[in-house]
């Protein structure tokens, strides 16, 4: 296991750079809590919720999880490490650390963005056809990034939300959240819906043996003070090397919006494994 997770590492640090050149003159975010600005610390957990669904179809009975998650545009990249532990069979407390490196016209800014501890409440599992998960999660971002330097956001964030995910057949999952986050400062709150499918792909050629591949397809509805409204299509490809680790690539794509802004890809890569 050792040897396979230095090696997905080792991959993303190589990957990191060529897809940020490629993707350089256009990828960008704007949206919920940042508009037209660049993505601030806080805003990760943006995809990170989103991605829950998914990562609850992949998380097999184990007490901890670790994973590490690059989330970047044009002149940012947030790097977050996500922990999580299971006190009892159905409370996981989770925690999320930020490192941010912000460019600007003259140099660049690097430190710790904002931390954020949670809380989530797990019944039901996934080893059957027809079975269902539920979860239900809260969360507390810390403002400990610097605003000024553009690596927080200077803000208490609260976050809560409700999963659910059932499976039909062997392969096919399907799962949908609803969520509200509420912001101390004179950003927006804000509150999604998503909704999405994940259908395993088996028997194609991998990297390792047993690997089997995830394609996932959602979509991500937000509105802020229910007077703004935004909806994203969120599409991701995982690679599961086995029962405990999966490697993901994800991409969040804007496809309407209310406002009058330029609104552009948000780019995820992510592994998360658990023992």
């Amino acid at each position: 296991m050792s040897t396979r997770l230095l090696l997905v590492f080792a991959v993303l640090y190589l990957t990191i750079g060529p897809l940020q050149a490629q993707y350089d003159d256009y990828l960008y975010v704007g949206g919920v809590c940042c508009g037209d600005s660049t993505l601030t610390a806080g805003d990760s957990i943006q995809m990170r919720r989103a991605l829950e669904g998914q990562r609850l179809i992949m998380q097999p009975h184990k007490a901890a999880g670790v994973g590490a998650d690059l989330t970047f545009t044009n002149k940012q990249q947030i790097f977050t490490l996500p922990l999580s532990y299971l006190v009892l069979p159905m409370l996981e407390l989770s925690a999320s650390i930020p490192v941010v490196r912000f460019e600007n016209i003259n140099d660049e800014e690097v430190g710790l963005g904002d931390l954020s501890v949670g809380g989530s409440y797990l019944q039901g599992d996934l080893s059957a056809d027809g079975a269902m998960k539920y979860v239900a999660h809260g969360e507390l971002k810390l403002p400990t990034g610097d605003k000024d330097k553009t690596l927080g956001s200077d803000a208490y964030d609260l976050i809560v939300d409700c999963q659910a995910v059932r499976r039909f057949g062997g392969n096919l999952y399907a799962h949908a959240s609803a969520g509200y986050r509420a912001i101390t400062e004179d950003l927006d709150d804000a509150a999604t819906l998503d909704v999405g499918g994940t259908y395993l792909l088996s028997g194609l050629p991998t990297l390792f043996p047993g690997g089997d591949y995830a394609i996932g397809y959602q979509l991500h509805a937000t509105t802020v003070h229910f007077d703004t409204y935004l909806l994203d299509v969120l599409h991701t490809v995982q690679y599961v090397l086995d029962e405990t680790t999966a490697l993901r690539l994800a991409l969040l794509l804007p496809f309407f919006t209310t406002q009058d802004q330029d609104r552009r890809a948000t780019f995820n890569l992510g592994i998360t494994s658990f023992f």
